[in-house]
């Protein structure tokens, strides 16, 4: 039982299409890997630049927040302290600082 020139040519057509769409299919979703890999750093330099600015306005509120304190204290009293008394809402500048004395 011998298989014609033309059985063996389209079984070996068919073996070579489905290597070629595996092939295919790998090369692209390496492709997608690659493109989604780019698109990770883009956001993570994005969140590194926006919070090396946000860590430099929190520096100098503190910064500036110590001067009044420093300001406020007197030889006599005790050193005020600072508390929060409130929590941020969508849309304010944030929790309402408190200095006790």
């Amino acid at each position: 039982m011998s298989r014609s020139l033309q059985q063996v040519r389209g079984s070996y057509e068919s073996v070579r299409s489905r290597f070629s769409e595996s092939l295919i299919r790998i090369h692209q979703s390496i492709e997608e890997s690659r493109r989604n890999e780019a698109r990770v750093e883009d956001l993570f330099q994005a969140w590194q630049k926006k919070w090396v600015r946000k860590r430099t306005q929190i520096k100098s509120r503190l910064e500036l927040i110590e001067q009044q304190l420093d300001a406020l204290s007197t030889g006599e009293s005790p050193q005020p302290k600072l508390s929060v008394v409130g929590q941020s809402v969508a849309g304010s500048n944030g929790p309402t600082l408190r200095v006790h004395g």
